[in-house]
């Protein structure tokens, strides 16, 4: 069974619907996820080429960056398109379809080893039997699962008073 948390106290702002289940209740106020905008998209993405290329490769990959961000170009019609995305009242999160498609469900490798870097390989020194092993993560995800399911689940929080 898991832990409940100490202090599960509504934040400030937030209402708690308890008709959806421990795990969602403060869903309907969490705040939209934001759409950054074109231009600190094409940073970011320079950012993160920047380690992985040449400096002549990175300046092709600049001038390309800054045609697709400039005014009437390609980009400013595809940042039209999520942000009418992410206007949409029947879209929950402008993200969701493409996160879950993209991380999770795109490819075919292990999610854990490839996706999850903070999953933790410390050895059981309780369960050296591999059978016993395997029995024992088989019913923890079967008990974490249930709790998915059932909305029993505590959501994650951050520590008191840093409420996004």
């Amino acid at each position: 069974m898991a832990a409940r948390r100490a202090n599960s106290s509504v934040p400030a702002g937030y209402t708690e619907d308890l008709s959806k289940g421990r795990m969602l209740r403060f869903e309907d106020s969490l705040p939209q996820l934001p759409v950054p905008t074109l231009e600190e998209t094409g940073k970011k993405y320079l950012k993160s080429l920047h380690p992985l290329l040449s400096a002549e490769e990175f300046k092709r990959s600049q001038k390309a960056v800054e045609a697709f961000v400039k005014p009437s170009g390609e980009g400013e019609t595809l940042q039209k398109r999520l942000l009418a995305k992410a206007a949409d009242p029947k879209v929950q999160n402008w993200l969701y379809d493409w996160w879950n498609h993209a991380a999770y469900l795109g490819y075919r490798d292990p999610v854990v080893p490839y996706v999850s870097y903070f999953y933790s390989y410390r050895d059981d020194r309780n369960r050296r039997d591999p059978a016993k092993r395997a029995a024992a993560i088989t019913t923890s995800v079967l008990e974490f699962k249930k709790q998915v399911d059932d909305g029993s689940l505590e959501p994650e929080y951050l520590r008191k008073g840093q409420w996004p």
